[in-house]
């Protein structure tokens, strides 16, 4: 089967990549997290999302050019409004607008880095913290306190594993 060359995505996925604010309709980031790996055609771990979503924003700018326009609305400025409400109105302005779902496209091969994820994590954690990994492909947990840099690498995201989302 031929690799898909675009996916649909919510536009509260969307304005939560390029925004950096979770806008989506569940409070969730599993759609944002499904658009950020079929972007850099990689299965990503939390840690490596922000990095993902800073390397996807010029081409969903290049494919949305109105998205940088885009300005939500300041929640904290009014006491005693419901964020959530009044974010999700918002995002039904913007859909009457623009729509609701959108066709992203995959990245050009290469646009995204490789990197160690566990080192990505490092960065991000305590320097003793210890890390479970769940190994899959070897159907065990494992677990390291500083493991070596280069034990994981993100392998390409399975299109099968990717049908139906």
């Amino acid at each position: 089967m031929p690799e898909p060359k675009t996916r649909p995505a919510h536009l509260a996925d969307l304005i939560s990549i390029y925004t950096g604010r979770v806008c989506t309709v569940d409070g969730t980031l599993v759609g944002v997290k499904r658009v950020l790996e079929f972007m850099v055609n990689r299965q990503l771990l939390d840690v490596q999302m922000g990095r993902a979503a800073d390397t996807v924003k010029p081409a969903l700018a290049a494919q949305f050019p109105w998205l940088p326009s885009l300005t939500l609305p300041d929640v904290k400025a009014s006491p005693g409004i419901n964020a959530r409400d009044t974010v999700h109105a918002w995002v039904d302005q913007v859909a009457a607008e623009h729509g609701l779902i959108h066709r992203v496209q995959r990245l050009p091969e290469g646009a995204w880095e490789d990197k160690d994820p566990l080192a990505e994590y490092r960065s991000h954690a305590a320097p003793d913290a210890t890390v479970i990994a769940v190994m899959p492909t070897a159907g065990s947990i494992e677990t390291f306190t500083n493991p070596p840099a280069g034990v994981f690498r993100n392998p390409p995201l399975d299109e099968g594993d990717d049908q139906g989302r």
